[in-house]
């Protein structure tokens, strides 16, 4: 947000959606204009140039119950060109991950973490889950998908804050 001088600042407490999303893509588009018409306005990430990292498609590949065929784009150029189709059974998950990193053009897309789950691809359905798990997680209603605050306080108890 834009500083005025005199006037009081306000920031979100957190960005609690993260996309991954390729501005060429109507999926990941209406999966936008679906958090908007929310009041969401989520951290996006241009997938194609900074993957997701190991550590989040990791996490990912947890919320999707270990099935890694799902986190990569098999309809994408490169899954083809790859030849991901026949390789994949036999990929080890590590080389996978890693394949994942290096490549955003393999990541299936969108691709939203928020701090309690996270999903790929785009299914009004399980947005709307991941929509009101977030308003749960900030303490808000369903209704209530952000929360502001002054700059400079916090909503974490003295012991538990970063120095």
């Amino acid at each position: 947000m834009l500083k005025v001088a005199g006037a009081p600042c306000f920031r979100y407490v957190a960005r609690v959606f993260k996309v991954y999303a390729y501005a060429g893509c109507d999926t990941c588009r209406n999966a936008l204009k679906f958090l908007k018409e929310r009041g969401i306005s989520p951290e996006v990430i241009p997938i194609r140039e900074q993957p997701p990292t190991r550590a989040e498609l990791k996490r990912m590949l947890a919320l999707q119950a270990g099935a890694i065929r799902k986190l990569f784009n098999t309809s994408g150029q490169d899954y083809r060109a790859l030849g991901l189709g026949a390789k994949l059974p036999t990929l080890t998950e590590a080389a996978a991950l890693d394949l994942l990193a290096q490549n955003g053009n393999l990541v299936k897309r969108p691709f939203v973490l928020t701090r309690t789950g996270g999903t790929v691809g785009f299914k009004p359905e399980e947005w709307e889950k991941l929509v009101a798990d977030k308003a749960c997680a900030s303490g808000g209603t369903r209704n209530e998908t952000r929360q502001s605050r002054p700059c400079g306080t916090s909503t974490r108890s003295p012991s538990l804050r970063r120095s």
